[in-house]
């Protein structure tokens, strides 16, 4: 008699369960959280564009002309690495001084932020009815590592993006 052999692969665990078998959704369920990601997402555009000002500045050009060039460069890391080449390395802006260079090192870190929550893997305990996060990291079992959404993280994630715009436009405007 032969017996069938079992085949030995990866079984993944439910995507409607956390690590303790509890129900969850993959949805966001909290109108707050929703309203604060489209704020999120509305000011982070928002704040790419203000960078077309300071790129303009840099340049010794129109807004409009550097918002067409950086418009072009697509990705962030790309445009940041072009600014702080034109900031470092132009004559024309040797003598600027050290608020260019953090308002390129404070886009990347927004920048970054602005990824963890975009790019996230939102669910929502059914019971609980709490909003979980997770960095989506290419790993197939990447919702399980959540962490519950700090509120006042996020709120002050969109007002360090909304601070940021400010920054910008009354430095490259200011008389």
């Amino acid at each position: 008699m032969t017996t069938k052999r079992k085949s030995n692969r990866y079984s993944a665990p439910s995507p409607n369960v956390n690590k303790t078998g509890e129900a969850v959704e993959t949805v966001v369920r909290n109108p707050a959280h929703l309203i604060l990601l489209g704020s999120l997402v509305t000011n982070f555009t928002h704040l790419e564009l203000d960078f077309s000002h300071l790129l303009a500045k840099l340049l010794g050009t129109d807004w409009q002309t550097g918002f067409i060039l950086l418009n072009q460069i697509v990705s962030p890391s790309a445009r940041h690495n072009a600014m702080r080449a034109v900031l470092e390395s132009s004559p024309r802006n040797a003598k600027l001084g050290p608020e260019y260079d953090d308002l390129l090192s404070e886009f990347s870190r927004l920048n970054s932020a602005r990824n963890t929550y975009v790019h996230g893997i939102w669910t929502t305990d059914m019971a609980s009815k709490a909003t979980y996060i997770a960095k989506a990291n290419g790993n197939i079992d990447a919702y399980l590592e959540r962490r519950q959404l700090d509120f006042d993280d996020l709120i002050k994630l969109v007002d360090d993006i909304v601070a940021c715009r400010r920054r910008i436009l009354l430095l490259v405007y200011k008389k």
